[in-house]
């Protein structure tokens, strides 16, 4: 797997506009990867909306990952599944996935992003970097976080992730983040 630059967090409900001129506006500015955040609704509907997303997200060169869920994210031929803290362990998603997923863990400090490395992660999200609307609970990691976990595992393939937008995405880049995850600054 490459470094991605720019990760969408596609989840239908906050998307101002129709999700699918978002997503084909988003990856004609430059995401090269999305994440199907869809937490509500049947699995049927989820799949179809995976399917979807991968239908339009592939030609364009971009890898399409599923929050939570391996199963889905098989069925539906994405690229990866994410998982955070209280998903599946990600040693027992590579189990059934093999080597057919990517695995991306969450991590908000260095031990959580080396435990999720040798658990069989390919690559961490690292956050939550600034306030966010969408988990207002989770405490600030920062970029005095990523800039740690940067140096504590140089050249591990990341995205920072929590409230970044055009106003503090400089700070990220200055702390060493090669890849963003956004949502609603997108959305």
């Amino acid at each position: 797997p490459r470094q991605w630059r720019c990760c969408l967090l596609l989840t239908r409900a906050d998307c101002r506009a129709d999700w699918a001129g978002t997503l084909r506006g988003a990856l004609a500015g430059g995401v090269d990867a999305v994440q199907v955040r869809e937490k509500r609704g049947e699995d049927r509907d989820r799949l179809d909306h995976i399917r979807r997303v991968v239908e339009i997200a592939r030609p364009e060169g971009a890898a399409v990952v599923v929050n939570d869920r391996i199963d889905l994210a098989l069925a539906a031929d994405a690229d990866g599944v994410h998982l955070g803290r209280g998903d599946l362990p990600i040693e027992r998603a590579r189990a059934i996935a093999g080597e057919e997923l990517l695995i991306g863990g969450s991590s908000h400090d260095v031990a959580e992003a080396n435990a999720a490395i040798a658990a069989g992660a390919d690559l961490i999200g690292i956050g939550c970097m600034f306030a966010s609307s969408t988990k207002p609970d989770l405490d600030l990691a920062g970029p005095e976080t990523l800039a740690a976990v940067l140096a504590a595992i140089p050249g591990v393939r990341h995205l920072a992730i929590g409230g970044i937008g055009p106003e503090n995405v400089a700070a990220l880049v200055a702390a060493g983040a090669r890849g963003v995850a956004v949502g609603r600054a997108v959305c």
